[in-house]
C-alpha cells in the first residue's frame, strides 16, 4: 500500500490535480488522495474564490472512506477531472460532508468539509464508486475547454495526441481555460 500511495502522491503532484483516486490509475482499491495548493487556488479570481468558498487543502489520503451527507442542499458548479483531459462541466454536489476513512498510517480519520473541499471529496468518491463526472453532470454542459483557447486565438492553436512528456508540471484542472458559467 506504501508504494501505491508514493506513486499516487507523485501522479497527483506530477500532473498539478487537486485529487487522484485509485481506479483511476487502474488499481481497484478504496483509496484517494486530494490536495488544493495556494498555487492552485490562485488560477481563480479572488470573486470566484469566495464565491465557492475555496481554501487551501494540505495532502490528505484516506483509505476505505465512508462519506455522509451533512447539508442536502446542492450546489451545481463545473468540474474538469484528470480523466476526462480538456473538457468540463456543470455537476450539483452536496454544500457539506461529512468522510470518515483510515489515514496513509492505518489511523482512523473523520473530515467535515463544505463547499469546494466538499465537492473535491466527492468527485473522488464517484471514481471509488465507479462514477465519472459525465454521469453526474448537469445536462447539455459537458463542453471542450480548449475552444476557449481557439478562439482567444482566433483559430491558431494545436491540440496534441501525443501524451504527456518530461518536463515541468501540467495543469489538468487550469480554470484558465474553463468557461466562468
Amino acid at each position: 500500500i506504501q508504494t501505491l500511495l508514493t506513486r499516487m502522491v507523485y501522479t497527483l503532484e506530477r500532473y498539478d490535480g487537486v485529487g487522484i483516486s485509485a481506479p483511476q490509475i487502474g488499481i481497484p482499491l478504496q483509496i484517494f488522495i486530494i490536495q488544493f495548493t495556494r498555487s492552485q487556488m490562485s488560477g481563480w479570481t479572488e470573486k470566484i474564490q469566495k464565491e465557492r468558498n475555496m481554501e487551501v487543502v494540505p495532502l490528505q489520503i484516506f483509505i476505505n472512506p465512508t462519506l455522509s451527507i451533512l447539508d442536502n442542499s446542492q450546489i451545481s458548479s463545473r468540474e474538469g477531472c484528470c480523466s476526462t483531459h480538456g473538457y468540463s462541466c456543470r455537476v450539483s454536489r452536496f454544500k457539506s460532508v461529512k468522510l470518515s476513512a483510515l489515514n496513509e498510517e492505518g489511523n482512523p480519520v473523520e473530515v467535515t468539509a463544505k463547499d469546494w473541499t466538499a465537492r473535491m471529496i466527492q468527485h473522488e468518491m464517484d471514481h471509488l464508486n465507479g462514477y465519472m463526472i459525465t454521469d453526474k453532470m448537469d445536462p447539455g454542459t459537458l463542453s471542450m475547454d480548449y475552444w476557449n483557447i481557439v478562439n482567444r486565438r482566433q483559430g491558431e492553436f494545436k491540440l496534441s495526441f501525443e501524451g504527456i512528456k518530461a518536463g515541468p508540471k501540467k495543469w489538468f484542472s487550469s480554470p484558465l481555460i474553463w468557461k466562468r458559467s
